[in-house]
């Protein structure tokens, strides 16, 4: 019994792992291409250790984030391209591991697998959803997705851009 309550106390603790930024596009004075990454933040009260995590797509090819470091209670952990060419365009002070993977500028739906490779978290994103090569990024806030002002490491925000779209876009639904 003791058994099957720490399991799903370590399944619920793992699963509270979300993707939160991406960064898709990124415009060439934020590195183009070769700087692509993905935010994870880790909203639980506990540690989450990331070794043998995986980045898929629902074709199931799999990209391993190359780390055996922890996602700090209440933190963020960037997924980058090429974590050398990110660390020239974004100051950070969460840890940055390596994933070699490719976003596709379209949009794709992208999964966050555990080392056992039950999905954690996904996302499907549309390059009509904005961040496509202007320097914004994709941002989780209150369970919406929102181009804004990248916030890598930090707090998604919205900005003024994103928040007169959404005023904008509210005062289309009340017509």
């Amino acid at each position: 019994m003791v058994f099957i309550v720490l399991f799903s106390c370590m399944a619920f603790v793992a699963s509270a792992v979300r993707i939160n930024e991406i960064m898709y596009s990124p415009s060439t004075e934020l590195g183009g291409t070769y700087n692509e990454w993905i935010e994870l933040y880790n909203p639980s009260e506990n540690p989450i250790n990331l070794s043998n995590w995986l980045i898929a797509d629902p074709d199931n090819h799999t990209f391993e984030v190359l780390t055996t470091d922890v996602i700090e209670a209440n933190g963020y952990f960037i997924l980058a391209k090429k974590p050398d060419n990110f660390s020239q365009y974004y100051n950070v002070t969460c840890p940055v591991a390596r994933v070699v993977f490719s976003l596709n500028n379209n949009g794709e739906e992208v999964l966050l697998k555990n080392s056992s490779g039950d999905v954690i978290d996904n996302l499907t994103y549309d390059n009509s959803w904005g961040a496509d090569g202007n320097g914004n990024s994709l941002q989780l806030i209150n369970g919406t997705w929102i181009e804004s002002d990248h916030t890598a490491g930090l707090e998604n925000q919205i900005n003024e851009i994103a928040h007169n779209f959404a005023v904008h876009f509210l005062s289309l639904i009340h017509i």
